[in-house]
């Protein structure tokens, strides 16, 4: 956890988030061709390759600083994401959500780690997508459970060091990234870069078959 942040532990801001994103970041940007998502997203819709209902694909690559290319889910939605010049993989969860704060945030940190491991296995033109499996980026959308202020940044940074206790090997830095005005955005780095196997087995993903390839 970042030394800069300091909690009042008698005055707790942080309540139960509903919108949270979890972004994984990926290894070789220069590689990943973001249009090539569309076929896959709408594969996984057809194999039903994530949890959750899957609706539908938005390709919003020609909007300069959008979302990339969306998946639509019902609880909540997987994209492309390029926010501060790291392109990645994120999901954002919308609704659904239950329990308490890391209860919800681990729930949609397995689901990213879930989204991220299946593109891995997918053939893209650029190669097979590689994440760093020491880094993560969070972003809490919902202002009033996670205040984008001093204190809601040092709350929810030591509520993600102690979560991310049992993923990260040696301790975790979490520090506030993003621009002012916007959702609270932090970063998690770990000490080291476990894989992004081991990280989806310490989030609690079985292992499942590699699809065997059409004929």
């Amino acid at each position: 956890m970042s030394a800069a942040f300091v909690v009042d532990s008698h005055a707790s801001v942080l309540r139960p988030p509903e919108r949270i994103g979890v972004k994984l970041v990926l290894r070789d940007p220069e590689r990943f061709d973001r249009k090539a998502m569309i076929p896959v997203f709408h594969r996984w819709i057809q194999d039903a390759a994530l949890d959750g209902l899957l609706i539908d694909v938005h390709d919003y690559t020609h909007v300069a600083g959008g979302p990339g290319v969306m998946l639509i889910a019902h609880e909540g939605h997987v994209r492309t994401d390029e926010a501060g010049g790291e392109l990645g993989l994120e999901f954002e969860r919308k609704r659904g959500a239950t329990g308490d704060f890391h209860a919800r945030v681990w729930d949609t940190l397995k689901r990213a780690v879930e989204a991220a491991v299946t593109l891995s296995e997918e053939p893209l033109p650029g190669g097979p997508a590689r994440f760093f499996s020491d880094r993560l980026v969070f972003r809490f959308a919902d202002r009033l459970a996670v205040p984008p202020t001093d204190a809601g940044a040092a709350e929810a940074g030591v509520a993600l060091a102690a979560l991310l206790s049992p993923v990260f090997d040696g301790g975790t830095a979490v520090t506030r990234v993003g621009g002012e005005g916007d959702p609270l955005t932090l970063r998690a780095q770990g000490l080291r870069d476990p894989g992004l196997q081991v990280l989806a087995e310490r989030v609690g993903l079985a292992p499942r078959p590699r699809p065997v390839a059409a004929e």
